[in-house]
């Protein structure tokens, strides 16, 4: 087969999803020897991706979520001549011709509504907001097949848009190298920053559906009998909602125990990992929960939101709280803080939980999507 993948979101500056293109694309072309791949890159993947005897990079330095990608991307995808694409997000081109497969890693934004949700001006989001109800729907009716990194994805999927659960295929995703066997990473004040021990850690965004906010006022009560005081390091390489989350952080006379990391390489996040009381994961919503079970593999206990995908993927290994609970995750914080025998038992539970997923694993599960597709649809 001649399989195509759109690669634009590659790389760790795309957050979760341009980690999920990375690892699918690496690991494919690793273990298959079969099938040619072309993949559609931005312009500074083309010429740094390496050369491979059965990969084609098309350059297609279009940006995601624009009005190029629906207009030039399906002509430059299609004039390729692929048995299949594969996209691995919700933005599938409307004039898409060549059949494909879709990645849909949450609905998110079906369920979170509302112009608290985003920076933009109100027109402009209830605009962006119908396109992007649209796109997803023609993904979702269109696609050949669909993937999903969870059964709760899988199950909220089927249900809201009426599918056969038989064309939802679960690849759960993995966990890299630089998680279960780090580098000595540099020292965690080498940059313009200093970490006050003890300190939590979050890894992600400050969208409000993250519910970061629960952590503050949770560290406000805590430190209001704490000696030292419990600092936050967020680590977060998009500046969304800064502003309002360093004000709420003023107001709650938290603001000199919080510290923003910025972009950290993996080898700086296991290094802060290794020094830190626990990651808290709050999310109101999650697909998957990628950043815990990187934690859990460099040994970081994780106290995890009760909703979403998150206990399904976590299994026995995170402490959990209600997400809307902050006197809840206090106690959880308190208990990690105060009994290091269990803290001990939580950690090497997490590396055992961490050790069952494999973004090879991950790759030859797509792999059999792919090939199902060829012989449902033979030429």
């Amino acid at each position: 087969m001649r399989i195509g993948i759109d690669a634009r979101l590659y790389g760790l500056e795309h957050t979760g999803i341009g980690r999920y293109v990375l690892e699918l694309t690496n690991n494919l072309v690793d273990i298959d020897h079969q099938n040619d791949y072309v993949l559609f890159l931005r312009a500074d993947d083309f010429y740094s991706f390496p050369d491979h005897p059965h990969v084609k990079k098309v350059l297609a330095d279009i940006r995601h979520y624009t009005l190029a990608e629906q207009l030039r991307l399906p002509k430059i995808i299609d004039q390729a001549k692929l048995d299949l694409i594969h996209i691995p997000h919700f933005n599938v081109p409307l004039g898409l011709k060549t059949p494909f497969v879709a990645t849909i890693h949450d609905l998110l934004w079906h369920d979170v509504v509302g112009y608290n949700v985003t920076t933009l001006n109100p027109l402009v989001y209830s605009l962006k907001y119908l396109a992007y109800r649209f796109v997803v729907n023609h993904a979702v009716k269109q696609a050949q097949a669909l993937i999903v990194p969870s059964k709760w994805v899988k199950a909220k999927l089927a249900d809201r848009f009426h599918l056969d659960p038989l064309r939802i295929s679960i690849t759960y995703e993995g966990v890299g190298k630089s998680f279960t066997h780090p580098e000595h990473g540099p020292a965690i004040d080498s940059r313009s920053f200093t970490i006050k021990k003890p300190f939590l850690v979050y890894t992600g965004s400050l969208y409000p559906h993250k519910n970061v906010a629960v952590i503050l006022r949770a560290l406000k009560d805590i430190n209001k009998t704490m000696s030292p005081k419990l600092s936050l390091v967020l680590i977060s390489a998009r500046s969304v909602f800064t502003d309002s989350f360093r004000k709420l952080a003023y107001d709650l006379d938290q603001e000199k125990y919080v510290q923003f990391t910025g972009f950290l390489s993996d080898a700086e996040i296991v290094r802060l990992y290794q020094e830190a009381v626990a990651l808290v994961h709050p999310s109101l919503s999650e697909g998957f929960g990628l950043t815990g079970l990187e934690a859990m593999a460099a040994g970081l206990p994780v106290i995890a939101s009760t909703s979403g995908s998150l206990p399904e993927v976590y299994g026995e290994a995170a402490l959990y709280f209600n997400p809307h609970k902050p006197r809840e995750l206090k106690e959880r914080i308190l208990r990690l803080l105060k009994d290091k025998q269990f803290r001990s038992a939580l950690s090497a539970a997490g590396l055992k939980q961490a050790s069952k997923y494999s973004w090879r694993t991950m790759a030859q599960e797509t792999l059999e999507v792919y090939v199902s597709f060829r012989k449902n649809f033979p030429k």
